[in-house]
C-alpha cells in the first residue's frame, strides 16, 4: 500500500483519540466503571496508532500527535461544554436584591 500527500498529523489517530475520550467523559459518571472504560479506550486508542505506523500510511510521531490532538479536543469540549452548562444554570437562577435575606 502507497499513501502520498502530507500525513501529520494521523486523521484516524485523532478521530479515535476524540471519539473514544469524548464517549467516555460523556457517558460515564466518575468512578470505578469509568475507569475500566478510559483504559479501554486507552488501548483503542493505542491500538488504532500503532496500526497507522504499521500499515507505512504515518510516521510514529504523525500517530503521536493525532492522539494527542484528538485527546485534547475533546478534553476541550467537554470543559467549554462543562463551563457553558455552568453559566446557563446561575443565569437561570433569580438574582438576590442588596440587602435582602434570599427565600427558604
Amino acid at each position: 500500500m502507497s499513501t502520498s500527500g502530507y500525513s501529520f498529523p494521523s486523521g484516524h489517530a485523532v478521530a479515535s483519540a476524540a471519539t473514544a475520550v469524548a464517549l467516555v467523559l460523556v457517558f460515564l459518571p466518575p468512578g470505578h466503571d469509568r475507569r475500566k472504560w478510559e483504559w479501554i479506550a486507552v488501548a483503542f486508542v493505542f491500538v488504532m496508532a500503532l496500526s497507522r505506523v504499521y500499515l507505512d500510511a504515518h510516521w510514529f510521531s504523525d500517530a503521536v500527535a493525532g492522539v494527542l490532538l484528538g485527546a485534547g479536543i475533546a478534553f476541550g469540549a467537554a470543559a467549554l461544554a462543562t463551563e457553558v452548562w455552568t453559566l446557563l444554570r446561575r443565569s437561570s437562577q433569580q438574582p438576590v436584591a442588596s440587602g435582602t435575606l434570599p427565600a427558604r
